[in-house]
């Protein structure tokens, strides 16, 4: 690569312009940390324009896991793989272009704190690195599909993330969650290739009746070290809507993504999410 792909992703996007008493578990924020295991698995699908077909299994698939080590920390690690298969309309008669590649994204390995509610709230703080095994062939797809976590799919880089999260619930079943954190973007190869900073922050209200746990979040990314032509150009924003059916053993979720950035949503209508966590004993 000639310069790193993070900035081929503000590139393409800048070009467009100029053309979890229990906390609730959230939709893309921070899982919950629990003294047991949790295994999970999730699958984000796309929605693309009317002149993009896409196959039934294009999208990001996850592998979780958030295990206790200690009294006080969780080991946690994430392994994306991203599969895309679309065809495009190029407007010239039957005339089409078809692309099709799947391959891993960043692996992440952190510690997250494990910290007992204290009157229905606590703080959470996650750290970690994320490893340089993503597929250049998929990372832009992988990148505008879940923008929030960019990370998991810029490929030549090693991730720094921290992320500090509050959560509270109420009584009254209504709870909330917000989170915020640097991320730090090395180059690991690449010439001219220069090490990248921005800031992810969230917030989710959610209201639970039973087991059944439904909630609204908005997720932000501010670029910090990017240059642009306008302030507001730094920040780019998500409204996720959501719901999880909170079992003693599995949580099964289900949500719908959209993103609140003319120029993004112009690319990407939406995303489904589905996904089921388990607890091992």
């Amino acid at each position: 690569m000639r310069y790193h792909f993070f900035g081929k992703v503000q590139i393409f996007l800048f070009v467009i312009i100029s053309l979890r008493v229990n906390i609730a578990q959230t939709i893309n924020l921070q899982a919950v940390p629990k003294e047991k295991t949790q295994i999970g698995i999730s699958f984000d699908k796309p929605s693309y324009g009317s002149d993009v077909n896409t196959s039934t299994f294009t999208g990001i698939y996850q592998l979780f896991i958030d295990a206790p080590v200690s009294s006080k920390f969780n080991l946690i690690g994430n392994f994306p793989v991203i599969n895309i298969s679309t065809e495009y309309d190029l407007g010239f008669g039957s005339r089409k272009y078809k692309y099709e590649a799947n391959g891993a994204g960043n692996i992440f390995i952190g510690l997250q704190t494990h910290r007992a509610a204290v009157e229905n709230k606590r703080s959470i703080i996650t750290f970690g690195i994320f490893l340089p095994t993503a597929d250049e062939k998929v990372a832009l797809s992988g990148a505008f599909i879940n923008y929030y976590d960019m990370q998991k799919y810029l490929p030549n880089s090693l991730g720094l993330y921290f992320n500090y999260a509050y959560q509270k619930t109420n009584d009254d079943g209504i709870g909330y969650a917000l989170e915020f954190g640097p991320n730090l973007v090395i180059p690991t190869e690449g010439e001219g290739a220069t090490t990248e900073f921005f800031i992810h922050y969230g917030f989710d209200l959610g209201y639970q009746i039973d087991k059944l746990l439904m909630n609204v979040e908005i997720l932000g990314t501010l670029f910090m070290s990017t240059e642009v032509d306008k302030f507001e150009d730094r920040f780019n924003h998500s409204l996720s809507f959501g719901a999880h059916w909170k079992g003693t053993t599995f949580t099964p979720k289900i949500f719908y993504r959209v993103y609140l950035r003319k120029e993004m949503r112009d690319m990407i209508d939406g995303v489904l999410g589905l996904g089921i966590t388990a607890s091992i004993d």
